[in-house]
């Protein structure tokens, strides 16, 4: 059985980020203190033996990859992991997301092309596809549940 309160915790975490206003200067402030109570709260779930199934396994993961701690996202990588072991289909996309924003905050490129930066110009915002690395083959890619390298957008308006 899924866990109710993980469940409310995912679904704050999606909201703050379609529902809210990210081109506001107050936002990555405002959002990065929420995702560290909701990460505080998952921990105390993890430490209590709460998240079980793959589908918790997943939300608490992505939980953890909205985190910029290199500690935070292992343990997404990690979660992901045990959610796609389980047979959570989206968690081969959360486990490829993980390594990809590993591999960026480490200062190389994304291995997957997951990974987007909000960038702002003259008022506008757009998301731009942070490098990724072209030796990953495309089977790879798919694998994961991810597009073949030339069907990625490489700015999202």
């Amino acid at each position: 059985m899924n866990n109710r309160e993980l469940l409310r915790i995912f679904n704050e975490d999606q909201n703050d980020r379609i529902k809210s206003d990210q081109t506001k200067k107050t936002w990555l402030a405002w959002v990065k203190k929420r995702d560290k109570n909701r990460k505080q709260k998952v921990l105390s779930l993890i430490k209590n033996r709460k998240i079980t199934t793959a589908e918790d396994l997943f939300r608490a993961a992505m939980i953890f990859h909205h985190s910029d701690s290199l500690v935070d996202i292992k343990k997404a990588q990690q979660l992901a992991k045990k959610s796609m072991s389980l047979g959570h289909k989206k968690g081969r996309w959360l486990y490829a997301a993980a390594i990809d924003r590993l591999m960026i905050m480490k200062g190389k490129p994304q291995k997957f092309g997951t990974q987007y930066k909000m960038r702002r110009k003259e008022g506008k915002t757009y998301y731009k596809l942070f490098p990724v690395n072209p030796r990953t083959k495309d089977a790879d890619r798919i694998k994961f549940r991810i597009k073949p390298l030339d069907k990625i957008p490489k700015i999202i308006k």
